[in-house]
């Protein structure tokens, strides 16, 4: 269910950008807490040594929003 969550996710945000996409970040982790990370910053303003503080500020300000909305730690909206 997660998968599927993250895939649909993932497609609408792509879509909502449309063809001016320059760049990505993606953390993914297991039950267990092992991690794999994704990103491209190759293109565009952002350079790799920004993409972990992009990130960071990114979801703290998306999780800060959904919690404010619902008290609830789950998100069931995207950006």
């Amino acid at each position: 269910m997660v998968r599927d969550d993250l895939l649909e996710k993932c497609a609408a945000a792509v879509d909502a950008m449309g063809a001016d996409i320059a760049g990505y970040a993606l953390v993914v982790w297991n039950k267990t807490g092992d991690m794999r990370t994704a990103y491209d910053a190759s293109q565009g303003p952002i350079g790799p040594a920004l993409v972990p503080t992009l990130a960071a500020d990114a979801l703290n300000r998306h999780v800060a929003v959904v919690l404010a909305k619902t008290g609830n730690t789950d998100d069931t909206d995207s950006d």
